[in-house]
Formats: C-alpha cells, sequence, structure tokens
C-alpha cells in the first residue's frame, strides 16, 4: 500500500501465494516470503508483474 497526503490510499498492491509461487517458479521472486517495497507497486516490480495494482481512482470506484 502506498499512502498519500494525510494518509490516503494512492495505491494498493495484492498477491495471492499462487502469484508468488509462480514468480518463484520464473526465478523472479528470490524468496518464498517477499520482503515488500514500493517499487514493488511499480510497472517492473513483482506486484505490478504477478499481482494487481489498484489505483487511486479505482479505488475511489470501490469504495475504499
Amino acid at each position: 500500500m502506498e499512502l498519500g497526503e494525510h494518509y490516503t490510499p494512492e495505491r494498493i498492491g495484492v498477491l495471492t501465494l499462487a502469484q508468488q509461487e509462480q514468480a518463484l517458479e520464473d526465478s523472479f521472486a528470490k524468496t518464498a516470503t517477499p520482503i515488500v517495497s514500493l517499487t514493488m507497486l511499480g510497472p517492473k516490480g513483482l506486484i505490478s508483474r504477478y499481482g494487481r495494482v489498484y489505483s487511486r481512482d479505482e479505488l475511489n470506484a470501490l469504495g475504499v
């Protein structure tokens, strides 16, 4: 989760266990338990490549 001004969510990333295991199989992830960093939400990051990143607009539409 990336927080913006006043601690409002800017982006939230979701990565399932199956997606993490696929990243490990593809040798993209280095450990079975990911050590999360903000770069994972970027276009070349683990969550962007294998999971789903929701933008602020998408979060607003979902009522988050």
